[in-house]
C-alpha cells in the first residue's frame, strides 16, 4: 500500500471530507478509486511502505476541487457527524494503482530506505524521506552506521539524475551519487 494523503476536515453537513494530499498536483489523489484507509499510525513515514493491516476499500462517490480545498463524499459517510469519525485516517492505494513512469523516473517511496554511495562505494547513509525545494528534489539521507556518522548530521544531495545522481539501482536499494562527503 502506498499512502496518498490523510482526512483532515469535514466539509458542509452531507458528509464530504477534505483531504491532505501528497500527490502532485493535491487533487491527483481523487483520480484513484477504489481509495483505501485506515486509522493514521503513529509514524507516517514509517508506514510509507505501509502492509495491508487494516485498510478498508472505500468508494470515491463524488469529488471537487473547492479553492484550496481537496474534497470528497465517500460511501457510507453521508453527515457532518459520520466523517468527524474519519478525521485524522490515512489514505492508500495499492502499487498497482499508480502510472508507469518514464525511465529515469521514480516515485519518492521506492527511493526512501535505498543506500547512498559515490562512485568509490563510500556509504553517505540511508535515504530517510525526500523533499520539494521548487527547483528540484532533494534527497534527505541518515548517517547511522556509516562513516559519515561521525559528523552527526542529516546530508542533503539534489536528486538530479545525471548530476549528482550518477545511477539508481532499485534492485540492489543503492543510488550512486557524486557529491563531496566533506561538503
Amino acid at each position: 500500500m502506498i499512502v496518498l494523503g490523510k482526512i483532515n476536515g469535514f466539509y458542509g453537513v452531507r458528509g464530504w471530507v477534505k483531504l491532505f494530499s501528497h500527490t502532485q498536483p493535491r487533487e491527483q489523489i481523487l483520480t484513484y478509486n477504489p481509495i483505501y484507509i485506515r486509522p493514521a499510525a503513529r509514524d507516517s513515514r514509517a508506514n510509507a511502505h505501509g502492509s495491508d493491516d487494516n485498510w478498508e476499500p472505500i468508494k470515491i462517490l463524488q469529488r471537487r476541487k473547492q479553492g484550496s480545498n481537496v474534497l470528497a463524499l465517500l460511501e457510507n459517510i453521508d453527515s457532518k457527524e459520520k466523517a468527524a469519525e474519519y478525521l485524522g485516517f490515512e489514505i492508500g492505494i495499492k502499487r498497482e494503482q499508480l502510472p508507469k513512469l518514464k525511465k529515469d523516473a521514480y516515485y519518492w517511496n521506492d527511493l526512501e530506505g535505498l543506500t547512498v554511495v559515490d562512485s568509490d562505494n563510500n556509504a553517505f547513509g540511508k535515504i530517510d524521506h525526500m523533499i520539494e525545494t521548487g527547483a528540484n528534489d532533494v534527497m534527505v539521507i541518515t548517517t547511522a552506521g556509516t562513516a559519515a556518522e561521525k559528523h552527526g548530521q542529516t546530508i542533503l544531495i539534489p536528486f538530479t539524475i545525471d548530476y549528482h545522481v550518477l545511477s539508481v539501482d532499485l534492485t540492489n536499494e543503492v543510488v550512486v551519487v557524486d557529491w563531496d562527503p566533506d561538503f
